[in-house]
């Protein structure tokens, strides 16, 4: 997936970081923000978006790309090399690699009622290195 890049705001459960991304699609309504981390040439962060792409009328979101290779994001790349695409959910963790469209729609209903909680096993590439 090739994106052009942005400076886009964002605040994520573990840093208030300004990162580069742009935006997929922008919800005209009120809705949940997802933020899809990914870099050049992801056919698994392709799969992802037509998955979220299909609910986009069902439950209103917008969805920014953060390519983990662009200048200013040197910190996702660290964490998220190995994993992409990651995805969060207004800031929070929530999937990694292949979504489904239950689980699609599982926590876009989540986010809309405001329950939406992070995910376990938000993936850290830094944590696997040796020291």
């Amino acid at each position: 997936m090739r994106v052009a890049t942005a400076v886009c705001a964002a605040v994520l459960t573990s840093t208030a970081h300004a990162l580069r991304c742009t935006p997929i699609w922008t919800s005209p309504v009120a809705g949940s923000r997802l933020m899809l981390f990914t870099k050049e040439g992801c056919t698994l962060c392709d799969k992802a978006v037509d998955v979220l792409e299909a609910q986009r009328e069902a439950w209103p979101h917008s969805l920014d790309a953060v390519d983990i290779e662009a200048p200013g994001n040197e910190e996702f790349l660290l964490r998220y090399c190995y994993d992409i695409p990651v995805l969060h959910v207004d800031g929070r963790y929530w999937a990694k690699h292949r979504i489904t469209a239950s689980e699609a729609v599982a926590a876009l209903t989540d986010a809309a009622a405001g329950k939406f909680e992070a995910r376990r096993g938000e993936p850290d590439a830094r944590k696997a290195r040796p020291r």
